[in-house]
């Protein structure tokens, strides 16, 4: 394949720096990502098939789960709480002190 590039020596080394220096467009960039990310074939419905009938394991992208925020349920934050009683305990002592 290299040498399908060009003729001479030069001319393969000047066309293959040429595809290294092309920029990726940023959705193929996502997809390389993503299929990265989830350690995932990357191709076409009917590739992601072969492999996946050849590994016997699932191959296409599963889909993200949302993140659960830091105040979900259980998962609750005491400062307010905290501040709330700092602040009583405060105006007990005015009152009584």
């Amino acid at each position: 394949m290299y040498q399908a590039l060009g003729k001479s020596l030069e001319e393969r080394a000047a066309a293959y720096r040429q595809l290294c220096e092309a920029s990726i467009d940023a959705n193929d960039l996502a997809a390389i990502r993503a299929h990265l990310e989830q350690e995932r074939a990357l191709g076409s419905t009917r590739f992601q098939d072969a492999i996946e009938a050849t590994l016997k394991r699932s191959v296409h992208l599963r889909r993200r789960r949302r993140k659960e925020s830091s105040n979900a349920a259980g998962n609750v934050s005491l400062t307010p709480i905290l501040l709330t009683l700092e602040y009583q305990a405060d105006q007990m002592t005015e009152l009584t002190g």
